[in-house]
Order: C-alpha cells, then structure tokens, then sequence
C-alpha cells in the first residue's frame, strides 16, 4: 500500500472515530434530527452525508494550502485573528459538552443493558478517558485509527439485522408498514423545509468538532488530492452508514421513538446480539469521548499553566458533571444549539474555500 493510500485511511478513520460517538451509534440522533420527520428524513439524511463529504474536503484543503497545524490557526485562516479566537473558545466549550455528552451516553447504555446505575456507567468510561488522556495525542490518534473499521462494520451489521428482520411490535406503526419500496415514495409534506435544516444542523455540529481534530493532521497531507480522497473515505463512509442506520429506525420507528438507546432495540430480541452491540456502543462512546476531552484538555493547557495529569483530572471531572443532564435531554437540546454555531463556521470555510478554488483557475 502506497504512503497516501495508508494517509487517506488514517485520516478517515480519524474523522469516522470522531463523528461516530454515542449520539450516532445508538441512533439517538438519527431520530431525533430526521426520522421523526418520516420520509422526507431519509432525504435528509442523504444530503447530510454530501455535505460531510464537502465540508470534511474544504476543511483538509485549507489546513494542506495554508499549511495550517492547530485548530487556532485554522480559525484565524476563516474568520481573522479575533473572531477566529471567539469562535475557538466556543468550540473549546462545545468539546466538553460533547466529552460530557459520550459519558452520559455510557450510563444510560450500561444502566439498560446491565442494570448498572447510572452513575457507575459514567464512571467506567470516565476513568477509561482518564488513562488515554495521559497517552498524549499519539495515543488518542492511535486508538481511533484502529476503531473505527469495527464501529462502522458493527453499525452496519445491526441496521442491516433491524432492517431484514423488523421488531413484530413495529407492523402497526411503522411508517414503512414493512413495505420497503413505500421509502421512494414522495416526502410527507411540509417537513422538506425541516429536514433539509436538521441536515444542516447535524454535519455543522459534528463538523465542530471534526474540524478542531482534522486541522492538526496537516503531516498526513502529503498531496493536492489527499485532502478530497480522505474527505470522500470518510464522509463518504459516514454517508452510507447513517443512511443504512437511518432505514433501520425509519422501519422499526413506532418500537424505538421512546427509547434511549433506539439502535439496541433493534436487537431487542437477540439477546446475543444486543450484549454485542453495547460493546460497540461503548468503543463509539469512547472514540469521541477521548478526542473531545483531549481536545478540551489540550486547549485549556495551552492558555493555562496547568500539567497533564491535573488537566485530564479536571477534564473528568467536569465531564462528570456535564452528564448528570441526561443522555437524550443532552442530544436534543444541545446538539441543536452549537449546530447553529457550527453554520457560522461552515460560512467563514465556504467564504474562504471559494476564493481559493477561483484563483486556482484564474
């Protein structure tokens, strides 16, 4: 395998791992941003994984053309010195709402699989955190390189598994009504308008933090098209499972709108299974715990004098503490609220990509 093929595939998995988190894997958020709008949720979702693919090729392309090193630098290149610094601190706090959001997410999985209090699951995958962070970047790099080829083969395996084989209790309220061809029928009016914005909402806040990750992989473009084929690997990938993730609910939509965890109730049933999907569920949770807790760590440190094992200790435990909202009341409420921010940074990239690619041409 070639240097830039072995380049692309750890740049994908790196933006795979950092998207694919407790809100993606369990389908929390493929709910709540699109199925609940039935049909026109699946187109959607089909524009979400475009737009991944875009806004994952503009960010490589700025961080490889203004040879760009950290997420500051990449700030200051879209939006100037100030507003790049602002916009900076509000990913800074987006991070730790996320690194709070993946340990929630534990302890409602560990508290519906294993009858474990909710505190415990939290605490299990804080202390896990704890020890990655003292690896350094290397070690977070590491691990979400290796992972995600399982995360993805796992979504796959049990939304194909929901898809195939629906839960009986889903025939009254399907909106498919187990008829797979009725997924090409015209959207339900009205929700086009919606479903085109949860799209929009969804990438801008996964994007949020993708971005302050992708902007320090700068090494790893060693060639003018390795930034679109690691964005098309990656989003690409992104696209194909969240659609698949996505027809699964859609299906099974009157069995899991209730529930926590809706992928687990896909495997309701198969007892087997579902054990096996709670460890994936935990490798998703913990991928995108440790690069937003990182990244909150290493941003904090860098403007405080604060060492390594007191910053990850600190990290932890307002992680902790950010939890104790609640897994889904998280997803809903502040998921939506930084999507929005993540549309004023997806505007500074686009005012900024565009220019560049014109005088590519001029």
């Amino acid at each position: 395998m070639s240097k830039e093929k072995q380049a692309v595939l750890k740049i994908a998995g790196v933006f795979i791992s950092t998207v694919i988190g407790a809100g993606f894997a369990s389908g929390q958020e493929i709910v709540t941003f699109f199925i609940r709008y039935g049909r026109s949720g699946l187109l959607g979702l089909g524009v979400a994984g475009a737009l991944f693919i875009l806004y994952g090729w503009g960010i490589l392309s700025c961080v490889y053309k203004n040879k760009i090193r950290t997420y500051s630098e990449f700030t200051d290149q879209i939006a100037g010195r100030q507003a790049g610094r602002v916009l900076s601190w509000i990913v800074t706090a987006y991070m730790l709402l996320s690194y709070g959001i993946m340990l929630a997410g534990s302890g409602a999985i560990l508290q519906e699989q294993f009858g474990l209090s909710y505190e415990a699951g939290v605490l299990i995958l804080s202390g896990l955190t704890f020890l990655t962070f003292l690896t350094g970047a290397k070690g977070m790099v590491s691990v979400n390189s290796f992972l995600a080829p399982v995360l993805t083969a796992g979504i796959l395996f049990i939304s194909m598994m929901g898809i195939l084989q629906p839960q009986k209790t889903a025939q009254a309220n399907s909106y498919l009504q187990l008829v797979p061809l009725s997924m090409l029928s015209i959207p339900q009016a009205g929700n086009y308008g919606k479903a085109l914005l949860s799209s929009l909402l969804y990438v801008s806040y996964n994007m949020l933090t993708a971005a302050a990750v992708l902007t320090t992989l700068g090494p790893y473009l060693i060639r003018e098209k390795t930034p679109f084929r690691a964005a098309l690997a990656g989003g690409g990938t992104l696209a194909v499972v969240s659609f698949v993730l996505g027809v699964a609910t859609f299906i099974n939509y009157g069995t899991i709108k209730e529930i926590e965890i809706p992928a687990l109730q896909l495997v309701a049933d198969k007892k087997t299974l579902a054990y096996l999907y709670t460890f994936i569920l935990m490798g998703a949770m913990y991928t995108t715990a440790i690069s937003n807790g990182y990244g909150f760590a290493d941003a904090i440190r860098s403007v405080l004098p604060i060492g390594k094992v007191w910053m990850s200790i600190l990290t932890v435990l307002l992680g902790i503490f950010v939890s104790q909202l609640g897994f889904s009341q998280l997803v809903n409420k502040g998921y939506s609220l930084f999507g929005y921010i993540g549309l004023f940074q997806l505007l500074l990239l686009v005012m900024h990509w565009f220019p560049l690619k014109r005088s590519k041409h001029t």
